[in-house]
């Protein structure tokens, strides 16, 4: 079960307050600034599948290296890697776990550990200056193993020390079809997880001593029990945390997975498989397959399905990042302009009613305000990244330019008789 802390904040005084606000106004503009940065480059970015359209479709199995040399292709074929990689965890307690050597492009292993985690609430109180924040500590299997020292208590949710990493494992060398391809630049498609079994992984246990006890004869008083020296021994206490495999998806290390202990691990695969079909995009440099520039742009990527379905895929990545840094700048915008006009709510702090009432309304505005100058802004960057739209606005404006002096003048020199 969880438990948690609530913690009084210590309020301020109304003029450190006032300076603190008056303080942040640089700090808002300067984030107001790079809010407009990143929703102008963002605009600007590159929509791979542009690229990819350019690529010539061509078939491993029937492609001329003569014809097709230093052409930037859309290379269909298998994805073959050379030999085979495996993986090996050692844990403590004499615990150690192999994973096979198979037919993989890629291994991938990513270690979870059961630890504590600290999530925190604040809610403001009766007054715009008076506040409480609620510590709730849960343990949570999780990819990372958060920093107990930095808990607002962090006693009693003492975190382990990480003592196994991620990793990653590639192949030496792979082909697409015939055409040798460079592992450490290739962007492989995308992974899957790999099944774990009693076939692919093996599980190796050493009897360690955890505990040394004592067995002898005693000597018992009142007041003590003492342990006769000479015929003491001891005896090898077995650790009861071990590797097993969970639900063929992972190597659980504990006591037991349906009632984790923290510091447990568990660790799971994803894998490339070999010999997977795939649409390779690069330029064919004799028997290989190389990386492909265009300008200070390059495309050296692979994909499961057809050109037009990487295609698809590439478009869908670009609009999501698109969107992505769309609502990252307008939040940074949002923020920095309700940080330039926090003074207003500062100054009305002295009446709680009102202070508190102000970082609503402002924060409202500041929305509104920060929503349009997005939306302009991301017109307007539409507009400066693309030549062509570029040039139909200018036209249209000058026309409407034209068309309105034109008629101007023809007003004020009237009708002639």
């Amino acid at each position: 079960m969880p438990d948690s802390i609530t913690v009084q904040n210590q309020p301020t005084d109304y003029f450190s307050r006032l300076m603190n606000s008056i303080k942040g106004i640089g700090v808002g503009l300067v984030i107001f600034i790079i809010s407009f940065v990143v929703l102008f480059n963002s605009e600007g970015g590159t929509d791979y599948s542009k690229i990819a359209e350019k690529a010539l479709s061509v078939d491993s199995s029937t492609m001329d290296v003569n014809v097709n040399n230093g052409n930037f292709v859309a290379l269909r074929g298998n994805l073959v890697a050379e030999g085979t990689i495996g993986d090996q965890v050692s844990f403590a307690d004499g615990n150690a776990v192999t994973v096979k050597a198979g037919p993989y492009v890629s291994l991938n292993r990513k270690v979870d550990y059961y630890v504590w985690t600290e999530k925190s609430e604040t809610k403001s109180g009766s007054n715009s200056n008076s506040s409480t924040t609620t510590y709730t500590y849960s343990k949570k299997w999780s990819d990372s193993i958060p920093d107990s020292s930095n808990f607002n208590l962090p006693t009693g949710h003492e975190n382990p020390v990480k003592t196994i990493e991620d990793n990653s494992v590639k192949a030496g060398s792979a082909k697409v079809g015939n055409q040798t391809v460079d592992l450490g630049k290739l962007t492989l498609p995308e992974t899957a997880k790999l099944a774990l079994n009693s076939q692919n992984v093996e599980i190796s246990t050493v009897p360690v001593i955890t505990t040394p006890a004592i067995v002898a004869p005693v000597t018992q008083s009142v007041t003590t029990i003492t342990a006769t020296p000479d015929l003491a021994v001891t005896t090898p206490v077995v650790s009861s945390r071990k590797a097993t495999l969970v639900d063929g998806s992972f190597i659980y290390f504990g006591t037991s997975y349906a009632q984790p202990g923290l510091g447990d691990m568990r660790v799971s695969y994803d894998v490339v498989k070999s010999g997977n079909l795939v649409t390779a995009f690069g330029k064919i440099e004799g028997n290989s397959l190389a990386t492909y520039f265009e300008g200070e742009k390059s495309l050296y990527r692979a994909f499961y399905g057809t050109k037009e379905e990487a295609m698809a895929k590439m478009h869908g990545e670009f609009v999501m990042f698109l969107w992505l840094m769309r609502i990252v700048g307008f939040f940074l915008m949002w923020m920095g302009l309700s940080m330039i006009f926090s003074p207003i709510s500062a100054v009305l702090d002295f009446l709680p009613f009102i202070g508190g009432m102000s970082k609503s309304v402002i924060s409202g505005i500041t929305f509104v305000v920060a929503l349009l100058l997005t939306v302009v802004t991301v017109l307007v960057s539409k507009v400066v990244h693309n030549p062509l739209i570029m040039v139909v606005v200018v036209l249209i404006l000058s026309a409407g330019v034209y068309f309105w002096v034109a008629g101007h003048t023809k007003k004020q020199v009237g009708p002639t008789a």
